[in-house]
């Protein structure tokens, strides 16, 4: 899972502290996934499924974009933007915007449990029950 946030952007300060700091959140992502945190205008080089991604913008251009956010998120930037990948590192889907504790629990978990390869997400809601209340 890769969560693609910028630093002057709010609503993904938010979405650190409130969600991705929630414990029964961070717990259940920590053993189920490999969440990484992507400053989307960082200057430093990522290598990523065999391909190197950089920053190509010039020093002082003002919100510059890296490759890698550009190439994850299909030129679709908004942030904060969550991805989920697959086990091959494939993507499979991408949550855009703030999501509260409540509203992240049942899709990270439909994404952790493997429910999204043989389940609807709508069925998937109608059996989940959170612990986040």
């Amino acid at each position: 899972m890769v969560d693609v946030y910028t630093s002057w952007c709010g609503p993904c300060k938010m979405m650190s502290a409130n969600t991705f700091g929630n414990e029964t959140i961070a717990k259940y992502l920590n053993e189920n996934f490999y969440p990484v945190k992507f400053n989307a205008e960082t200057r430093d080089s990522v290598a990523f499924n065999g391909v190197v991604f950089k920053n190509k913008n010039p020093e002082g251009t003002k919100r510059p974009v890296h490759d890698f956010a550009i190439s994850i998120l299909d030129s679709k930037l908004m942030y904060p933007s969550i991805v989920f990948l697959n086990e091959k590192i494939q993507r499979i889907q991408v949550m855009q915007g703030y999501l509260t504790a409540d509203k992240f629990e049942p899709i990270m978990k439909y994404f952790g449990s493997g429910s999204y390869k043989d389940t609807k997400y709508e069925d998937y809601q109608k059996t989940f029950v959170p612990e986040i209340k």
